[in-house]
């Protein structure tokens, strides 16, 4: 025939029902990609994974704008207070 034969994995004898199948063994790169098609396929956790990157995405943007911030409370809590001293007459 002249043609190459593609090794896949060892062979697995499997008898079910009085009959024998022949299996072949998982190699490693094939284990990785039937993991990857199922995690693809999986929907389960996506809705607690959009939640977590949210999150991630409001913590990355207070660390980045943290003095703007810390600016603008200490404003309004100055402001808050000078207000409440006026109320009540001190």
């Amino acid at each position: 025939m002249g043609g190459k034969i593609l090794s896949i994995g060892r062979l697995i004898p499997i008898k079910m029902r009085g009959k024998v199948f022949i299996k072949t063994e998982d190699t490693p790169m094939k284990k990785l990609m039937n993991f990857l098609k199922k995690l693809w396929k999986d929907e389960s956790a996506q809705g607690a994974t959009e939640y977590i990157l949210l999150l991630v995405v409001v913590v990355g943007l207070v660390v980045i704008f943290k003095d703007k911030i810390m600016a603008i409370v200490k404003g309004k809590v100055d402001q808050l207070g000078s207000d409440i001293n006026k109320v009540t007459g001190q």
